[in-house]
């Protein structure tokens, strides 16, 4: 498994179409799931998560079937389907957590170090590259991308392995370096929906270490509440404070509000995974670019408001339940990596529902917390 990692980074860094991951990922699928069969007798799942699960698979199914002319629709849903519930549901069987966390790390840091030349020679170097310029504080340098195509998800990388870094905390010098490494790459990538998720990983890491598991929970708890109600204000569909009004998206909220009209336009089944810039754009008076630059609204646009709803009870189920353990440290970080994880999705496209490094990585952290829910 730990091949599509690889191959996924790899697809994600280059100009391939995803579609491309089809036979790995098959190959890959089919080892896992023969390999669990082979050594365990079932698979723990909790059946509201299974239900869920089932619902999406079944909306992304039918679309697939419905648009036979799509290929490469049709190989990435009956390729990601399997890949996914092997991400979810059998990947953390066959791993420890602590080794996981650990392969985050040295990735990440591995990749950031290529990349960091690049911040003061450009594109100078073979097989690294770099986007434009800027200036922090009046230090100018250019925002790297080290092997990907793109800064925002080498800056997601980077949020991994900087808090999977957490491990080392016991190790050498050496190794707990590798913070520092994928903290610079995060810096130089300039991504402020990454530093965002950072900052809040950090803040959970941080409050698992010293509050005891009832206040840990409420905290959660609460803060989800919080952000959900915030993030509405946001997209200005409840009244809030107007500062909220000054924060600058680079168009997002228009692209949002597209979003919106679109799962208005058909909020049952949705439009189906596809060409979201065409489906979107036909709702928006202006360029939607790449996409709906939120994970959460492309499901609902994609599968309607049932799928819609089940993905996001797949985040609130599984974070609530395990903020009510007694965690270690290995968990914890998990629990931490998966709140940035849900921060950064509200301002990027990667569902853990893709084949994309960030969408493999989450699929993953979320097995782990329903594995040790369903442990406890």
């Amino acid at each position: 498994m730990f091949a599509a990692f690889i191959v996924a980074t790899l697809v994600t860094a280059s100009p391939l179409s995803r579609a491309w991951l089809a036979l790995p990922m098959a190959v890959i699928a089919t080892a896992a799931i023969y390999s669990i069969y082979i050594g365990f007798s079932e698979i723990r799942v909790p059946f509201s998560i299974l239900a869920s699960i089932l619902v999406l698979y079944t909306l992304f199914i039918f679309h697939g079937i419905t648009k036979p002319d799509n290929i490469e629709l049709i190989a990435r849903v009956f390729i990601f389907i399997p890949v996914s519930f092997t991400l979810i549901f059998l990947f953390p069987t066959v791993l420890d957590v602590e080794n996981f966390l650990k392969f985050i790390s040295l990735l990440a840091g591995t990749i950031v170090f290529i990349g960091i030349p690049g911040a003061i020679v450009g594109n100078a170097i073979p097989l690294i590259s770099v986007h434009t310029t800027t200036s922090v504080f009046g230090l100018s340098f250019y925002i790297i991308e080290s092997t990907f195509y793109n800064p925002n998800p080498f800056a997601e990388l980077a949020f991994f392995g900087t808090i999977s870094s957490l491990v080392w905390f016991k190790g050498s010098t050496v190794r707990r370096g590798l913070i520092a490494i994928c903290a610079l790459g995060l810096f130089l990538a300039q991504s402020r929906a990454a530093f965002l998720a950072v900052s809040a990983a950090v803040f959970v890491y941080v409050a698992g270490n010293y509050l005891n598991r009832e206040y840990f929970h409420q905290l959660i708890s609460g803060c989800l509440l919080l952000g959900t109600i915030s993030y509405l204000m946001l997209l200005q569909l409840i009244p809030g404070p107007s500062i909220l009004e000054r924060i600058y998206l680079a168009g997002r909220l228009d692209i949002w509000h597209a979003a919106i009209e679109a799962v208005k336009a058909r909020p049952i089944l949705g439009h189906g995974p596809g060409d979201l810039p065409t489906i979107v754009g036909a709702f928006a008076e202006g360029s939607v670019g790449a996409g709906i630059y939120n994970s959460f609204l492309r499901l609902f646009v994609t599968t309607g408001v049932l799928g819609g709803l089940c993905y996001v009870y797949l985040f609130v189920y599984s974070i609530t339940n395990h903020a009510k353990l007694k965690l270690d440290r290995e968990s914890l970080i998990v629990h931490s990596l998966t709140i940035g994880f849900v921060v950064n999705e509200l301002f990027t496209g990667n569902s853990m529902f893709g084949l994309s490094t960030t969408s493999v990585i989450g699929a993953v952290l979320i097995g782990y917390l329903l594995s040790d829910i369903v442990a406890d």
